[in-house]
């Protein structure tokens, strides 16, 4: 595997909030209102929302403002960091780095709630950076007047001292991309977009079968492609002029 992957299933996260959702009610602390980092961490919110019996809910709807060019975003840029760290003397590490420090979280709509004092958890479901919990909490506590605050995130993998949430279920050793389900489309056009464009590069390969890509798929992230989400990840990647698709065969436009 190039890439490290896990790919979370759904019955993996109704299992791992559940598990996040003992946790907090084992400390002992219960919220009054959940507020959701993103699309992601509403997800996971609504769950824990269920779990914890709390009935208010508010979504902060923060995202990484894109620096990328053209069809790449910064996870097609992680991906070649791995790459290159398998092909030759490149540091890993060093090339996380820069990706990173090229992020920057954005807020794209103006937006507000008034929590009047209310104990808030924040919930975001994987915490990479701290820079969305941040500024999460900042907004949470001076904009919107929650009272006491407290995070939570399925996943805690940002470096040690960095973001970490008042609660989390998994702390991983190394790293690994989550890749969550409601995002697998998102990221198989990102996942196939990176292979034909580095192939291409590199090794001046212009032309594939349905059946290469799938094998090199499964080199690359460690599991076959689901048909599904591969199909229309390149039906996406034809119509952004990427690719053309003929039959079996797959052309680089």
């Amino acid at each position: 595997m190039i890439f490290p992957t896990k790919f979370v299933e759904w019955w993996e996260v109704t299992e791992w909030s559940w598990r996040l959702s003992e946790k907090i009610d084992g400390s002992g602390w219960r919220p009054k209102a959940i507020v959701a980092v993103g699309k992601g961490g509403a997800v996971i919110s609504r769950i824990l929302c269920d779990m914890l019996e709390v009935s208010v809910m508010a979504v902060l709807p923060i995202r990484y403002r894109e620096h990328s060019t053209g069809k790449r975003n910064y996870l097609s840029e992680l991906i070649e960091v791995f790459y290159r760290g398998q092909r030759g003397n490149y540091s890993i590490e060093e090339g996380i780095g820069e990706v990173v420090g090229k992020l920057s979280p954005e807020i794209p709509l103006d937006m507000h709630v008034d929590l009047k004092g209310k104990r808030t958890l924040i919930v975001e479901e994987i915490i990479a950076t701290g820079m969305h919990m941040d500024l999460a909490r900042r907004i949470v506590e001076k904009e919107w007047r929650a009272g006491e605050t407290r995070s939570a995130a399925l996943v805690w993998k940002a470096p040690e001292g960095k973001g970490q949430p008042d609660y989390y279920f998994i702390r991983p050793s190394r790293f690994v991309w989550f890749q969550f389900p409601w995002s697998r489309l998102n990221d198989y056009i990102q996942f196939l977009y990176t292979i034909i464009e580095v192939e291409s590069r590199e090794n001046g390969k212009r032309i594939w079968s349905k059946a290469e890509l799938e094998e090199q798929f499964q080199i690359w992230y460690g599991r076959k492609p689901e048909q599904k989400y591969f199909l229309k990840a390149l039906r996406a990647l034809q119509r952004e002029r990427a690719i053309r698709i003929e039959g079996e065969v797959i052309r680089i436009s």
